[in-house]
């Protein structure tokens, strides 16, 4: 869910300590995020495909659902264009003969 700049992530199937969200295909810089849950702040790192979260609790701290709360902000066109747009990771292969 969203409310103005936070994103709110709720972890129906926990992850671990460590979980991705591709970013290609949203608008949103990803600014910092805590596990609403605890107050535990997590660590982002910016890939060229995805954003990483990580610094969860190895065990979920609530066993219906943990909730990851993200400030963000909306890319701007530089933070577009370092983006990996869809398909150019692809493996092309050679055509038939």
């Amino acid at each position: 869910t969203r409310r103005g700049d936070m994103l709110y992530l709720h972890l129906l199937r926990y992850p671990g300590s460590t979980f991705s969200i591709a970013n290609y295909q949203h608008d949103f810089w990803l600014l910092e995020a805590d596990c609403l849950t605890t107050g535990q702040p997590l660590t982002i790192t910016h890939e060229p495909t995805r954003d990483v979260i990580a610094g969860l609790p190895e065990t979920a701290p609530n066993e219906l659902a943990t909730v990851v709360r993200i400030r963000s902000r909306r890319k701007t066109d530089a933070e577009h264009e370092t983006r990996c747009p869809p398909g150019t990771a692809a493996i092309e292969l050679p055509d038939r003969q």
